[in-house]
């Protein structure tokens, strides 16, 4: 979701499996970058060269067993006439193009849309055509819609002890991915449209680099697992993945901004943006910029914003996530499914909240109090829909949730002091946690399971702050601890085993389902270190309290959508 990240900690993981089922070139060659952009003949190497659509590839050695293909381009840079426009595709390159080193970020630089390639030394095919095909696992990364993704992911140990072939894109985010303009095609979704593309690229590319382009799982963590969640409720993408890996996901559309800021409505949603805010909002910071406003002359003001320098874009308050109906993330494809939370999110969240911008765009204060969080002392700022007024003597849990504050404040013990303080924090992260992902995940793998698909459902248990979490596990993070070496083994194998075979290591499937109490037996794993252990979801539901928010989100979501369709 928007207002989260994802610092190293050690997982507290709620994971869910269920399997999910869901390039070419331009005429003007451009000369690739390296010693052989002329295009006279490539001197003798021991590195790989892979031939794709677009030109030639050189990998380098990655060490621990693997090979990397870095920066590869799987869409034209969408820079002029390209910025705020659907991915085009990849402008060919004559010669070998070096492939060694790392790609720009999407936040920093426009020319972005590349992705990475690790794969299993050995696995690229010598041209004989009769080369192994390796499962593939194409990784969404978090944290933000809004921000640079988690740092420092390295594949290597993933793919070289499992025998995968691991794809790491990068997409637009912020206003260069996620600007709402009308007239603008795939207006507010850009980014998500450069991830289609990314998997496009696979499904046309990735034989040549010994992976079988028919065994694809998409998997993310954060804004990458919410893509994910877009992904699966998209029509246009059936067919390029087979299976799904959500990691501390928000398909349910209950932000960390519907929990924190009282009274501002339904579009307050951190993931998810109402098109009718969100062209407020962004329309805001265009005409700020001195551009035209976009509603009165669309035209001019696209033609403006294109204009502007790339420094603006890359920085603009604005174009925080994408816009889209949550009632369809992640409820149209049905295909196994993997789906993981953390039990320290909620604390995350909160602490990632102060240092970050919130969904409206609005930096948060810097006391670390959320911008729109009720501190029971005034009045809280609300997003663009409007402002809620909190009495002195109210309780957040009055503003939170007015006509059952009693019962939220004593299933959680909470206080007048509402989430703003450090203090406070503390007991509003469980509030955050069960609310905005371990419920709504829940609820994701128990329709996805009620339509037949085979799901996987797991807790990662975090101990202290700072603990690698998931990604940091299964990825090797810098700062992971090496006690924690075991445990890392351990989800590499299994989210190897799922990438592989769809049926993770150890992880017992959701279900049956008890006929007396729905989800009494149902069969969970819990990653509790130092080793997993398998648990019942009926103790899972209990601890995060998801009869409660059960009975007050759900009904909340549809009236939400229908608001929206209406």
């Amino acid at each position: 979701m928007t207002g989260r990240g994802r610092g190293p900690r050690r997982l507290a993981a709620l994971g869910v499996v269920a399997l999910v089922l869901t390039g070419g070139c331009t005429d003007d060659p451009e000369p690739g970058p390296g010693p052989d952009a002329s295009g006279s003949p490539a001197p003798p190497s021991s590195e790989p060269v892979v031939t794709v659509s677009t030109g030639e590839l050189r990998g380098a050695d990655g060490g621990a067993g693997v090979t990397r293909f870095r920066a590869v381009p799987y869409a034209a840079a969408p820079t002029g006439d390209r910025r705020l426009a659907p991915p085009a595709a990849a402008t060919a390159w004559t010669g070998v193009r070096d492939a060694v080193d790392p790609g720009r970020d999407c936040a920093e630089a426009e020319d972005c849309l590349t992705l990475d390639v690790t794969v299993p030394d050995g696995a690229v095919p010598d041209g004989s055509g009769a080369g192994e095909q390796r499962p593939v696992l194409v990784w969404f990364p978090g944290t933000t819609f809004a921000a640079a993704p988690t740092p420092g992911l390295d594949p290597a140990a993933l793919v070289a002890e499992n025998d995968v072939v691991v794809v790491v894109p990068r997409s637009r985010v912020g206003a260069a991915g996620f600007l709402d303009l009308p007239g603008v095609d795939g207006a507010g979704t850009l980014g998500l449209l450069d991830q289609q593309a990314a998997l496009r690229w696979v499904r046309a590319e990735i034989e040549n680099f010994g992976g079988d382009p028919g065994s694809v799982t998409v998997g993310g963590q954060a804004a990458g697992a919410d893509a994910v969640c877009a992904l699966l409720g998209d029509p246009d993408a059936t067919g390029l993945f087979q299976q799904a890996f959500l990691t501390d996901a928000d398909c349910g559309g209950v932000s960390l901004a519907d929990t924190l800021t009282a009274g501002t409505g339904a579009t307050a949603s951190g993931t998810w943006r109402d098109r009718t805010w969100a062209r407020e909002q962004d329309a805001a910071w265009v005409t700020d910029a001195g551009c035209p406003d976009p509603a009165g002359q669309p035209a001019a003001a696209l033609t403006c914003v294109r204009s502007l320098p790339a420094e603006d874009l890359l920085t603009a308050d604005a174009g925080s996530g994408p816009v889209l109906d949550p009632a369809l993330a992640g409820r149209t494809t049905r295909v196994p499914l993997l789906v993981q939370t953390s039990s320290d999110a909620g604390a995350v969240a909160l602490r990632d909240r102060t240092t970050q911008t919130d969904p409206t765009g609005a930096p948060t204060e810097p006391t670390g109090t959320p911008t729109g969080a009720a501190t029971g002392t005034g009045t809280a700022t609300g997003t663009a829909t409007g402002t809620a007024t909190v009495e002195p003597e109210q309780e957040p849990a009055e503003v939170l949730l007015p006509e059952r504050s009693r019962e939220l404040a004593r299933l959680y013990d909470l206080t007048a002091d509402g989430p703003g303080s450090a203090a406070a924090q503390q007991e509003w992260a469980p509030v955050v946690a069960d609310r905005v992902f371990a419920c709504p995940a829940l609820r994701l793998a128990e329709e996805t399971l009620a339509a037949g698909a085979e799901v996987r459902f797991a807790e990662f248990v975090v101990d202290e702050p700072g603990d690698p979490d998931l990604t940091a596990t299964l990825f090797g993070v810098d700062g992971s601890d090496a006690a924690d070496a075991t445990l890392a083994r351990q989800v590499r194998q299994s989210v190897g085993s799922f990438v592989t075979g769809g049926r993770p290591a150890g992880w017992p499937e959701l279900g049956p389902v008890g006929d007396e109490e729905p989800g009494a037996t149902a069969a969970m794993l819990r990653f509790d270190p130092p080793s997993p252990e398998i648990a019942l979801v009926a103790g899972y539901r209990a601890e995060h309290r998801c009869e409660f928010w059960d009975a007050v989100d759900v009904s909340d979501d549809e009236g939400q959508s229908a608001s929206r369709d209406g």
